[in-house]
């Protein structure tokens, strides 16, 4: 793991310059543990290489790692503020929270994100959204300040979710990064990697006698106009071809770097006994919400203003992408047909086959892909109910055809947002939600967030609001000013309303 020390002073100036973030909280012992454990077992395996594999842990609002070169050195820049974030969504998935906890969650995640931009009125008035969604929550149960937080209890899934699986994953990931075009066994991984994509890289077209594109679309934009309401959209299919070639290296470096990612989850779960299946279903997640995270804050300083006219640009997620890709290196790995160690095959290997061939099936259905864009068009959706207070009705099959004749998968692309039922965006209509086969916790959650943080950045007098409550906050430090950003979160954890925000929760933290 890399440190200052591990640096010149004129490096880690750069290093600081580079990244102007705004620190969360110190990386703890544990944690650097993890990322230390996963740093020492890729440079032990990749020993001619080790030098290269350079790591800087660090914890700050922006929750996004990444990797970057400073002259001759690359270095992966690991967020452990990423990994929480990934987990505490995958914990509400996976343990079937309601999505009032997913939608606090995101809220405080956008408040964060508008705090490290310098949108400090507006970060508060998030988090007082959030504060007072919960508030509502805990009225409706009758039990006011406290109010229930249901869950399916596991406790094999929820010591998989604390063991830092994510952590490790997000470390592997970025090392990955940092290692390619490096040599040694992983340029088998490089070239099995796109052997595997040129195989399944187009498929048959579902509406005309063609092949398309299996893996790469182009984003959508969603026009507003002065009122910041909805007038128009298009999709930018000349953008995207200009920058295809781009785009497929883009998607194979995070394939190859996903295959690393799985080595390092794989190594924890097994130290923790992590059975197979939960691993499997982990990985199957965190991707998702890893997407929705990226996502999520690339629209947040988008958003439609009155008195402006803004073009939303939606681009498409690798999500489906990178679920058919691990699914793929599982597969490899239990057949060994990259080079792992011995204990990675093993662990892959006790996986049920029945889980395993259920898994499979799913992936080289399409199934998998249904899903792939799903934090996009749901975005689209919440932006268009926020400002017109419905969605209009999906067109017919028949009309998309006739519209876009040969270029009919845009029209479906651009119609996908309107077929999602209204209530995934108004978190008011879940405070008694329950598992079901309809719907999923944390999309509603993701869904009404970005309708309600839409609302409130859209509003002429929002900027009047912000000001009287940075005026009352004003006094407080940057530590404090999380704490109180960050207070909904605290309640949830809690079950409990704690104090009139911001007033009293001002003299508690």
């Amino acid at each position: 793991m890399t440190t200052r020390s591990n640096l010149t002073l004129d490096e880690w100036q750069l290093v600081k310059t580079l990244f102007r973030r705004t620190v969360s909280k110190p990386v703890t012992l544990e944690e650097r543990r993890i990322i230390r454990s996963c740093t020492a077992k890729f440079r032990e395996r990749f020993k001619s290489r080790a030098e290269k594999i350079q790591v800087l842990p660090t914890c700050t609002l922006e929750w996004s790692s990444t990797s970057f070169s400073i002259g001759r050195k690359r270095l992966a820049l690991v967020d452990v503020e990423q990994a929480k974030a990934i987990s505490f969504l995958l914990a509400k998935s996976m343990m079937y929270e309601r999505p009032v906890f997913s939608y606090v969650e995101f809220m405080v995640r956008a408040a964060e994100a508008f705090y490290s931009a310098g949108q400090h009125g507006v970060a508060l008035r998030v988090a007082k959204k959030a504060n007072s969604t919960l508030r509502s929550y805990a009225r409706c149960h009758g039990a006011l300040p406290f109010f229930p937080r249901p869950f399916s209890p596991d406790k094999t899934t929820l010591n998989a979710i604390t063991s830092n699986l994510v952590l490790a994953f997000v470390t592997g990931h970025e090392i990955g990064h940092i290692m390619q075009g490096s040599g040694d066994d992983q340029s088998e991984i490089e070239a099995w990697v796109k052997s595997v994509y040129d195989r399944h890289e187009t498929e048959k077209s579902h509406h005309f006698d063609a092949q398309m594109n299996r893996f790469l679309k182009p984003e959508c934009v969603q026009k507003f106009d002065i009122n910041a309401l909805p007038c128009g959209d298009i999709v930018q299919s000349i953008k995207f071809a200009k920058r295809w070639d781009h785009l497929k290296a883009l998607q194979l470096s995070e394939a190859h770097s996903d295959v690393f990612g799985l080595l390092a989850l794989t190594d924890v779960a097994s130290k923790v006994n992590t059975p197979p299946d939960i691993a499997a279903s982990a990985l199957v997640g965190l991707l998702e919400f890893s997407e929705m995270l990226m996502a999520f804050r690339r629209l947040l300083p988008r958003l439609p203003k009155k008195g402006q006219r803004t073009n939303v640009a939606f681009e498409p997620t690798n999500l489906g992408f990178r679920r058919f890709m691990l699914v793929q290196a599982i597969e490899a790995v239990r057949n060994r047909e990259i080079p792992v160690p011995k204990e990675v095959t093993d662990f892959w290997n006790r996986l049920p086959e029945e889980r395993f061939n259920l898994l499979s099936n799913v992936n080289n259905s399409g199934q998998l892909f249904s899903v792939s864009n799903r934090s996009i068009h749901l975005a689209r959706a919440a932006l268009i109910v926020s400002s017109t207070g419905s969605l209009p009705e999906a067109p017919q099959e028949s009309e998309i055809l006739e519209r876009f004749g040969p270029l009919a998968g845009d029209g479906f692309f651009l119609a996908s947002c309107l077929k999602f039922p209204e209530r995934w965006v108004k978190i008011e209509q879940h405070h008694d939600w329950g598992p079901n086969e309809n719907d999923e916790c944390v999309p509603m959650g993701y869904g009404s967030a970005i309708h309600d943080i839409s609302k409130l950045v859209r509003k002429t007098n929002a900027s009047l609001s912000a000001e009287n409550i940075i005026r009352r906050t004003s006094n407080l430090s940057q530590e404090k000013m999380i704490q109180l950003i960050r207070h909904p979160r605290t309640q949830v954890f809690n079950r409990r309303i704690i104090g009139t925000w911001p007033h009293k929760v001002m003299k508690q933290i």
